[in-house]
């Protein structure tokens, strides 16, 4: 007997209201959802005048900026802040008897897009302070002044202390919350002068990758072995910069540096990674100048009860001075700071000073890294207790501590580093 399979008819989709689901669905979404709006910064440019004739200006009647790869404003060949450069540009208005003048503008490939807008903001703020109307900022090459010098002393450094290896005034007697009060209150139109620091010494790092300078110990951490270690990171910068800074200085190279209390190394160490950090961590102008200020007077500080000559290492120092702009760069308070000079002190004291030379940029690149691994401590909220060591509980004992063994403690430990380094044999 055979079977017929019976046929059935299958129903289809009722899709009579599909169209108003969709409908209904897309209603939803569009209430619910939010569109994001294109953002940025309002900026008419000069229509292009194709037929526009060329015309010969006045050298009096050019203003030329330049902005480097660093973020180092430079007005006419001198470099400036942001607050100085609104003014600079007041002054070249004020001096114009016609419209017919120049903004001529460089920027280099690497500088921030934060730093070209500030640049601008305070030109637009000369031209609205004086009521003028707005200007055609021109893009172009241009040409630095050759005559830019720090006003070098004869070893060719500036000093943030004076001429010579030390402060000659009247002493001032200083401690942690007082540097750190100054830094963080005073005008800003009274310390700006401290970018200057910056200027010359990553200048320095710079000029350092051009050649072979010392045990070209910045180079190669650029190179592809040191970033399969240490990676493309903000630490390998700071790293490279500083420590690129220190072998041109020590190899020879004829670069100014500015330094802190009559060492170029210092003033290397207190400003390199402080400046890398900022332009890393997209900080403003304000903060750098504060960050700077802050590394730079307490190693000042700390240098006051030291000694100019010790057998502790001055790159400890500087470091620690560092270790508190980078604090504050990261947002510490007085607090945070405290305890990141808690923390380099119970990790740095004892590193023999055993004179200039090229290995010093190895031990910078020591301390500095010290100096990151105690801010980054010290904004965890981690700090070395007084049941540890040479630290006390109140950070400007802990300070005299570590000065004292630099100051008393080592003196033999001097004469022995004296004694090894007069007597040994060297092989050439």
């Amino acid at each position: 007997m055979r079977f017929r399979r019976k046929h059935r008819d299958v129903p289809g989709l009722n899709t009579t209201s599909t169209a108003d689901i969709s409908f209904m669905l897309l209603v939803f979404f569009l209430v619910t959802s939010s569109m994001d709006a294109d953002k940025g910064l309002g900026r008419k440019l000069s229509p292009v005048d194709e037929q526009q004739e060329q015309r010969d200006i006045n050298r009096s009647s050019v203003l030329q900026l330049r902005l480097d790869d660093d973020d180092v404003l430079f007005c006419d060949g001198k470099p400036v802040s942001g607050l100085q450069l609104q003014q600079q540009v007041e002054s070249f208005l004020a001096a114009q008897p016609t419209e017919q003048y120049v903004i001529a503008v460089e920027t280099g490939r690497k500088a921030s897009y934060n730093a070209y807008f500030e640049m601008q903001n305070s030109i637009v703020a000369a031209y609205r302070k004086l009521d003028r109307h707005p200007m055609r900022i021109r893009e172009g090459s241009l040409t630095p002044d050759p005559g830019l010098t720090p006003n070098p002393s004869p070893r060719g450094e500036g000093n943030l202390e004076g001429e010579g290896n030390g402060y000659q005034g009247d002493e001032v007697p200083l401690n942690l919350r007082l540097v750190y009060d100054f830094a963080m209150t005073a005008p800003l139109d009274e310390i700006s002068f401290i970018m200057d620091a910056r200027t010359y010494n990553m200048n320095a790092a710079r000029e350092a990758l051009k050649g072979n300078y010392g045990h070209n110990l910045g180079k190669s951490i650029e190179r592809p072995l040191a970033k399969g270690i240490f990676g493309d990171s903000i630490y390998s910068h700071i790293i490279s910069r500083t420590a690129s800074a220190c072998d041109a200085r020590m190899g020879g190279a004829m670069i100014p540096v500015m330094s802190n209390s009559g060492s170029g190394n210092q003033g290397i160490c207190a400003t390199n990674p402080v400046c890398v950090y900022a332009k890393e961590n997209d900080n403003t102008e304000e903060e750098l100048i504060r960050a700077l200020m802050l590394s730079h007077l307490t190693a000042i500080y700390i240098k006051q009860s030291l000694g100019k000559l010790s057998a502790l290492c001055g790159c400890v120092v500087a470091s620690i001075g560092s270790s508190c702009g980078i604090t504050y760069l990261m947002g510490g308070d007085y607090s945070r700071i405290s305890a990141s000079v808690k923390n380099m002190i119970a990790n740095l004291t004892g590193m023999i000073c055993d004179g200039a030379k090229p290995s010093c940029a190895l031990k910078i690149t020591s301390g500095v890294s010290t100096a990151l691994l105690s801010a980054l401590l010290a904004m965890e909220g981690k700090c070395v207790t007084s049941s540890e060591g040479i630290v006390d509980d109140d950070v400007d004992k802990s300070i005299h501590n570590l000065t004292s063994i630099g100051a008393d403690a080592m003196c033999k430990t001097d004469d022995m580093i004296l004694n090894i380094m007069t007597t040994k044999e060297t092989v050439c």
